[in-house]
This record gives structure tokens, sequence and C-alpha cells, in this order.
């Protein structure tokens, strides 16, 4: 979907004369936003996002609507693992944020250095889970081949054939 379609659907559900108004900015402006005719803001903040640091404006906007921006790591990464092994790297990243947890509960509060190790954790936990599960929906993991026969051969008693899937 294009910047300008996703502009359209929220002016279509608020009105674009609100917007205009709220903003205070020209009802002209805002049907050539939702045109396509000329930059609008999603593009401005998109191309923002580009420069060192951008990264940030996307945090920035995540928190201040509640919520946090998991980034996925791209497939590569995971195809070139084993399903097990991604699950190891899934768990590292829980166990840090765990032991971070246990500080704070041994110390009896959080400081803002605690604070900000806790945040950071927690994005990597987001990121590398959110991404193994994005990876683990599109097949990233070839070893499904094996181990499910092996799964049914301990299950029924059959000899499986072990054949692996191409990637």
């Amino acid at each position: 979907m294009k910047s300008y379609e996703v502009l359209r659907c929220l002016f279509k559900k608020v009105g674009c004369k609100k917007i205009a108004a709220e903003l205070m900015l020209s009802l002209s402006l805002i049907h050539q936003w939702a045109q396509g005719t000329v930059r609008n803001p999603l593009e401005v903040v998109a191309r923002l996002m580009d420069f060192p640091g951008g990264q940030a404006l996307l945090d920035w906007l995540c928190r201040r609507k509640g919520g946090y921006f998991v980034r996925e790591l791209p497939l590569k990464v995971w195809r070139k693992l084993t399903l097990v092994k991604a699950v190891a790297v899934v768990m590292v990243s829980a166990s840090r944020f765990m032991m971070l947890l246990g500080q704070a509960e041994l110390a009896g509060k959080v400081s803002p250095e605690l604070a900000a190790k806790l945040d950071a954790a927690w994005q990597e936990l987001l990121t590398e889970g959110g991404s193994f599960m994005a990876a683990l929906k599109q097949g990233a993991f070839r070893c499904w081949a094996v181990y499910y026969p092996l799964l049914t051969w301990t299950a029924t008693g059959d000899v499986p054939e072990l054949v692996m899937a191409e990637a």
C-alpha cells in the first residue's frame, strides 16, 4: 500500500476538513496528500529514517502510541541455522533479559541504568523472537523435514523415510 493510500483511508474515516482544521493546514494540501501529487508527511518520515539514527523516529512514534517497533532480522540470517540453533539464539536473548530482571529483583528497584539495559535487552528479545517466528512461518528451517518423521516414528513405531526438503 502506498503512503497516500494509507492517508486516504485515514481521511475517509476522519474527514479531510476535520484533519485540515486540527493540523491548521489547507484543505487543498490534505487533498493533494490523498491523491499522491505532493510529498506527504509519511514519505518525509520514511526518508528521514534512512539517515543515520533515523530509526529512532520510528521507535519514538511507536512508544508515543504505547508500543514497540519490532525489527526483523533478514531471512538469510536464519537460513544459516538449524531450528535447534535458532531456538538457542532466542533463548540466549531471553536469558539475558531474565538475568537483568533478576538483578532488579535483588536490588529491590530498577535504576535508570538498569532500566536502559532492560529496554535494550527487551528490544533484542523482541527482534530475535519476532524474526524467528517470521522465518519459521516462511519455512527457513530445513530441519523440519528430518524432525517430523522422527517424531512420527517415535510416536507410531513406523520407520520413517528421511528425505530433506529443498529450501
